[in-house]
């Protein structure tokens, strides 16, 4: 391994924190106005074709991060009307049964020219943290001893692994003890 140069590492970092957090800037913002754009064509009634198509929903969809891309589409099923297909990722239909009640509620929804797709987010999109799985640990270890570099080598060695276990906060004695314990 080539020695590390911490300044050019830093120059680096700092440039792409800059971008890293304009990116999100962008996107927030992006996805501010379209939200309610989208809704404002989804619910728009008159000649033009374009105005109730369900596809411009699904472009955005298409470039989203899962994240982004899941209250994305929280916040579409809660006011578009159409049904979402959870098997291929998108918007098919308009649900007939409910199209009328959503029409109405995205309509007083964008009578508040504030709210959009985070305004709403906010109050009804609670961020769960998924609970510590012991069996997930086991399978990242499986994977991470096979996974390859572009070579075809081995990424990490047993001993890798081990060391990344005792940097978590257990100590060398008290792996032995484990160890002793096991056998």
């Amino acid at each position: 391994m080539k020695k590390f140069n911490v300044n050019e590492f830093v120059n680096g970092f700092n440039i792409t924190i800059k971008a890293l957090a304009e990116s999100e800037r962008i996107t927030k913002d992006a996805l501010r106005s379209l939200s309610r754009d989208l809704l404002c064509q989804l619910h728009t009634i008159d000649d033009n074709p374009r105005n109730g198509d369900i596809g411009f929903t699904n472009q955005v969809l298409a470039v989203l991060t899962p994240v982004n891309k899941k209250v994305f589409t929280l916040f579409m099923v809660e006011f578009s009307g159409f049904k979402f297909n959870e098997e291929i990722q998108q918007f098919e239909k308009k649900d007939r049964a409910k199209y009328n009640d959503v029409f109405t509620k995205a309509g007083e929804f964008l009578e508040d020219p504030l709210n959009n797709l985070w305004t709403w987010a906010e109050r009804n999109v609670k961020v769960e943290k998924k609970a510590f799985k012991l069996d997930t640990l086991a399978k990242d270890v499986k994977r991470a001893l096979a996974q390859e570099n572009d070579a075809g080598e081995l990424m990490y060695s047993k001993a890798d692994i081990i060391k990344a276990v005792l940097s978590g906060g257990i100590t060398s004695e008290e792996l032995l003890d484990l160890l002793a314990a096991i056998e």
